[in-house]
């Protein structure tokens, strides 16, 4: 049995039509956001894309807001998965909640079986946040090969009642029988956590449809590198960055993974970095690039080395995904630490472009790579019209040139 069904329901509950809600706490952050966090058991059909929607009240019964939050996994019915709802700062604070799930409703939620979780310690937060890292892995025991691996861990204490609830997506695209990914999780973890409860999912390719691929890319297609290796930006420990060019010399495109941890004696993830297509959605068409790296911080000292590998991507439908080429590109910078990238975008085919997204790279005056930016544009591009562009490109050090590529969505 679950084991927070196991023990008696603390906090707020709230049984309806779809769901049963239970084990739910709520705590402030230091920013006087308020975040409610729990679990549901889905007693309604398969769920995907599974929403939990919380109605709050003063004591008068009036409402106060409406806040949703997305639950950890896909939900069967009778799966059980942990949540979290916050409440922007300066709201009242609620009476009571009422909670509802909701959810696309499939014939099967396709949840991946077969998979286990492991913690293994924590690190020093990364540029950018203020909660700490905390490294893990999970492994795939099943027989079936995923694509990619989904953590989130709700930490609960000696009554059952989830304290913190934290998500993350493991660094890997291949998960076959047998492999096991790392990942790290941020989260302040409450002293008085007891146990920490796995949600686990991958993504599992539904009969009739195609799953994507993978190979190795050779380091070597890793070009115009920039490495930043020193004091973490948060005081604690050492922060790794790295960013290059991606370049695919074969006769098909592929979006690039980067993926590089950072391992302590007993071969336990101590920082975990990554870089897919939240960095760069553009696609490494044959003869151009894309755009890779990762930022990572650990506190393991002196700092071991990194394990790097790149992985190529590749879909049945990557070919609906036009390569588009950025001109008149002009920059400025806003800041020392932000670079804005211009310029224009024309379709160049008969049909329309459903979407586009264009990626901005910054380099120094020795061609490194010291800064990447994304900016998408959803409402398309007629057949034959030009667009412009702007992207905010985070940098490290000053920047002398520029480039930029680009993908457009076929409809």
């Amino acid at each position: 049995m679950h084991k927070s069904l196991a023990v008696a329901l603390f906090g707020l509950l709230a049984v309806l039509s779809s769901g049963c809600f239970f084990n739910v706490t709520s705590y402030t952050e230091t920013d006087g956001t308020t975040v409610y966090v729990g679990e549901v058991q889905n007693d309604g059909p398969p769920l995907s894309n599974p929403i939990v929607t919380g109605t709050f009240y003063d004591a008068a019964g009036n409402v106060i807001t409406t806040q949703t939050g997305s639950a950890c996994r896909v939900m069967p019915t009778k799966s059980v998965a942990a949540f979290k709802v916050t409440l922007p700062p300066g709201t009242a604070k609620p009476a009571r909640a009422e909670w509802a799930l909701s959810g696309r409703e499939v014939a099967d939620a396709y949840l991946a079986d077969g998979l286990s979780g492991q913690l293994f310690g924590t690190g020093p937060a990364t540029p950018g946040t203020a909660k700490p890292q905390v490294f893990g892995e999970i492994r795939n025991d099943s027989a079936n090969t995923y694509t990619g691996g989904y953590v989130c861990v709700a930490w609960v204490n000696a009554q059952g009642e989830v304290l913190r609830v934290a998500e993350a997506t493991a660094a890997g695209g291949e998960f076959a029988p047998g492999d096991v990914l790392p990942f790290s999780l941020r989260e302040s973890v409450p002293a008085e956590a007891t146990d920490a409860l796995f949600f686990l999912d991958a993504g599992v390719t539904p009969p009739g449809e195609v799953r994507p691929t993978f190979a190795d890319v050779p380091f070597s297609a890793y070009q115009n590198e920039f490495e930043l290796n020193g004091p973490n930006f948060a005081g604690q420990g050492t922060l790794y960055v790295s960013l290059g060019e991606i370049h695919n010399s074969g006769p098909k495109s592929f979006y690039p993974r980067m993926i590089a941890v950072l391992r302590d004696g007993a071969g336990h993830p101590t920082g975990v970095g990554e870089s897919s297509r939240d960095l760069c959605d553009v696609p490494a068409f044959p003869g151009s690039f894309a755009y890779g790296g990762y930022i990572m911080a650990t506190s393991t000292m002196p700092p071991p080395p990194v394990e790097r590998r790149i992985e190529a991507q590749r879909f049945a439908t990557i070919e609906a995904v036009a390569k588009l080429t950025p001109s008149n590109l002009a920059h400025s910078p806003v800041s020392a630490a932000i670079e804005l990238v211009s310029g224009k975008l024309k379709n160049p085919g008969t049909g329309r472009l459903a979407a586009a997204v264009v990626c901005a790279g910054a380099y120094n005056a020795d061609g490194l790579l010291v800064g990447v930016g994304m900016a998408e544009l959803p409402e398309g591009i007629a057949a034959g019209a030009t667009v412009s562009f702007a992207v905010s490109v985070p940098v490290f050090g000053d920047v002398a040139s520029i480039k930029a590529i680009a993908g457009g969505r076929v409809e």
